[in-house]
């Protein structure tokens, strides 16, 4: 059988990702050898090779991955240093928090509720440096680890000496504009819902709302995904050929506009792996070529594990975000034929919309038990009610952004269609949100059985699918 040049491609990424999961195994032997096979064997296994070749890749690439610096060697001591603030300030009702640069490494600060700080502030903090700490049930020390942050300062003396001014700077001035016109326009909670779909303030909602969703499942709805890029794709497409752009400009000019939303919400691991698909199914449409999307998920991971390969083992954020859309990818068709006696309602169809909620949290159940020791069992009743619904959301969400900063008069229209669907998301959630949630600790030899169990019933009962036709 002949193997196509994106099958192989697809096969090299998945050698790099199956490397940085065995990454115990000593990189070096697999190096050689498929050095070896390279050079000798060229014609002949040469697929081969290159495969061995990522593997260990994949090894060294985890080994390499961010090592401790100097910060460490004065923990649970008192002292005072100067950094520049680095990331957006996180404001929560406990709490500010953000990362201070400090020569080449990162320091988490915590602090006050709404602190006054801004990216790219000088400042100099004088507080015990700690190691983070790690939960009962959330290793909170693995989780920054894997964003390069080894010590943080809780509650510090805070002083402020400088700032530095940043395109950043402009793109977050920028932001704060946006979510001011949000906040001008809507209460809460239906404010801090469209601010996290459309602006990735996720964490700005306040901890009953979080724990409603929670409850009901559909934390997801707050989190930049895919839906999102994708609406936002479509919409900034439409409106650039509206305007007489060729379809080549207008395609170039849709990916650096993605880009910019995507610094702008922060850098989520769901905006990223979106914003990547979205740009290749992009490409794809401009070249008339049908993308796959199941070795397009497999390229958009191992080009972001290349990034931090950590992330694969610590994030579950990251974890939740790729296994979801394994599901939708893999189970989905195969539950939209068994589902196919469900209506469509108008706009709505019933099938699709259970079918890939269904196949999202079997393939996500296992992973969330052993994070969260928690599954809520109204989440596919909730996902039914609400998900049709989070797509016009989303698209009059952007659409009231965009007149409100051109014709503000037009807003008020579009701002009451808004508000009426996110009053029918709050409804949902809080009729919802008495139900009880499943609770049960999930061993992680537990999650590997469940795994193999799904990926051999995945791929048993879609054959079509099957390994070597991906």
């Amino acid at each position: 059988m002949k193997i196509t040049l994106s099958k192989k491609l697809f096969f090299v990424c998945l050698s790099f990702i199956l490397g940085i999961i065995l990454n115990f195994l000593p990189f070096y032997i697999f190096l050689i050898i498929g050095l070896i096979i390279l050079s000798l064997f060229w014609k002949k296994h040469a697929f081969v090779s290159l495969c061995l070749v990522s593997f260990s890749l994949g090894i060294l690439r985890t080994e390499t991955a961010f090592k401790e610096g100097n910060l460490i060697k004065f923990v649970n001591q008192e002292i005072t240093i100067e950094g520049q603030v680095i990331s957006e300030p996180c404001f929560s009702e406990k709490s500010t928090s953000f990362n201070v640069k400090v020569n080449k490494e990162k320091l988490l600060i915590i602090t006050y509720p709404y602190f006054d700080i801004e990216y790219g502030d000088i400042i100099e903090v004088k507080g015990e440096l700690k190691e983070p700490p790690i939960f009962d049930t959330f290793n909170y020390r693995t989780y920054l680890k894997q964003q390069g942050i080894f010590t943080l300062m809780s509650f510090p003396k805070i002083e402020r000496k400088d700032k530095v001014i940043t395109p950043y700077s402009y793109l977050l001035s920028f932001k704060q504009s946006l979510r001011n016109i949000i906040y001008s326009n809507l209460s809460p909670p239906q404010r801090d819902i469209l601010s996290a779909m459309l602006l990735g303030d996720k964490d700005r909602m306040s901890d009953d709302l979080k724990e409603n969703l929670n409850i009901v499942g559909l934390r997801h709805i707050t989190a930049v995904s895919g839906m999102h890029v994708t609406v936002l794709a479509g919409i900034l497409m439409s409106l650039l050929l509206g305007i007489g752009l060729y379809r080549g400009q207008a395609f170039y000019f849709s990916l650096i506009l993605i880009f910019l939303f995507i610094i702008l919400i922060g850098f989520h691991s769901s905006a990223i792996r979106a914003g990547i698909m979205a740009g290749f199914l992009l490409l794809g449409q401009k070249l008339g070529r049908k993308s796959e999307n199941s070795r397009l998920l497999i390229f958009v991971l191992a080009l972001m594990l290349f990034h931090n390969p950590l992330a694969l083992f610590y994030d579950a954020g990251f974890q939740l975000s790729f296994l979801a859309v394994a599901g939708i990818i893999y189970l989905g068709p195969y539950l939209q034929k068994k589902l196919r006696f469900l209506p469509k309602l108008g706009f709505v169809d019933l099938k699709t919309i259970l079918a890939m909620t269904l196949a999202a949290q079997i393939f996500t159940f296992p992973i969330l038990l052993y994070h969260f020791n928690q599954f809520p069992i109204i989440s596919p009743l909730a996902n039914l009610l609400v998900v049709p619904i989070v797509y016009w959301i989303i698209l009059l969400g952007f659409i009231f952004l965009f007149f409100s900063l051109i014709l503000p008069f037009l807003s008020y229209i579009l701002v009451f269609s808004v508000f009426v669907l996110l009053k029918y998301i709050n409804f949902i959630i809080e009729k919802l949100s008495f139900f009880p949630i499943l609770r049960l600790e999930m061993p992680i030899l537990l999650v590997f059985v469940f795994y193999t169990l799904i990926i051999f019933f995945t791929f048993k009962v879609y054959k079509k699918y099957s390994f070597l036709e991906i």
